[in-house]
């Protein structure tokens, strides 16, 4: 299965980007091997709204399955449901590496619903 992580780097050490929609990569990992298997630079960074929609799509069409992040829209959050993409709640990981150590030791908590609108993009 495939896990998108938001993040400001390219290598399993690099800090998660705190933002969904506007975070400048995503560290694509295989659940399996906990390897990065792609880094994709997000060109919704500088986009004016609609930003969580059009992240969202781009997973989703990369065929991830889940996605660990600190908060996601309502925007966002509906498009990630409807593609059957769980979310899970980076709070307290700091890194690429701590998330996947994390997710595959079964420890992060599943988010049940979106960030406050206009809060997090």
């Amino acid at each position: 299965m495939l896990i998108a992580i938001p993040t400001t780097g390219e290598s399993p050490d690099s800090t998660l980007d705190p933002r969904f929609g506007r975070a400048q990569m995503f560290a694509i990992v295989d659940s399996e091997t906990g390897k990065i298997t792609e880094v994709l630079s997000n060109p919704n960074t500088g986009a004016g709204g609609g930003v969580g929609i059009s992240t969202s799509q781009m997973l989703a069409n990369r065929g991830v399955k889940a996605v660990i992040a600190g908060a996601v829209g309502p925007n966002a959050f509906s498009v990630l449901q409807a593609a059957g993409i769980a979310v899970y709640s980076s709070a307290g990981i700091s890194s690429v590496r701590e998330a996947i150590d994390s997710f595959k030791a079964g420890k992060l908590q599943a988010i049940e619903g979106p960030g406050a609108a206009g809060r997090y993009k």
